[in-house]
């Protein structure tokens, strides 16, 4: 049976394909990536504005080594496959990060994985530490220990997390426009692409 999802371009992904664990399935281009990351509101919209899967992604790319910083921002590529899902949701379905793997191996172009044990656990590390970051200046409630609840230490205080806003380009506040995160995430894929 084929599951077609037509990606913004009209390009036809059948999600039943077999991957091939060598070379991405389907020919993705960088700017349909960065169209749908851009639309995908992070938190599943909990957040105090909108905050899209593309600046969450050029976050991570700044977050993690620059050897991986390719990998950092394509991390959720799989989501214009999956949408984002939260972390929660993952955890109570563990089948839905089976899916999230196929669909990055359907999708995913050449030094976009984190391949060695060393490249996930940077990439792992970014994101949490990207999730921290954005817990604390996006969510109205502060609900959790999110920094405890991640696993992270030392805890970031709000000037560290503002300095390291400023280093990365971001400026003080995270929240971008759509076109101006879309924009944000291209520029940082030349920035980075071999």
């Amino acid at each position: 049976m084929k599951t077609p999802t037509v990606l913004f371009d009209g390009q036809v992904v059948d999600l039943s394909v077999v991957p091939d664990p060598v070379a991405p399935t389907y020919d993705v281009n960088v700017g349909v990536i960065a169209e749908s990351l851009s639309k995908q509101c992070r938190f599943n919209g909990h957040c105090k504005g909108f905050y899209s899967v593309a600046e969450h992604s050029v976050l991570v790319s700044h977050l993690i080594d620059p050897e991986y910083a390719l990998a950092g921002l394509m991390h959720d590529v799989h989501e214009i496959l999956t949408g984002d899902i939260p972390t929660p949701v993952k955890s109570v379905v563990p089948q839905i990060k089976l899916f999230e793997e196929r669909a990055d191996l359907l999708v995913s172009g050449p030094g976009w994985w984190a391949k060695t044990c060393k490249a996930r656990r940077q990439l792992h590390r970014a994101d949490r530490l990207a999730l921290c970051i954005e817990y604390e200046l996006l969510m109205a409630a502060q609900a959790l220990d999110i920094w405890d609840h991640c696993g992270m230490s030392p805890r970031w205080t709000r000037r560290e997390i503002e300095s390291k806003l400023r280093e990365c380009g971001f400026g003080l506040e995270l929240g971008r426009e759509r076109e101006d995160a879309k924009a944000l995430f291209l520029a940082r894929y030349e920035e980075l692409a071999p």
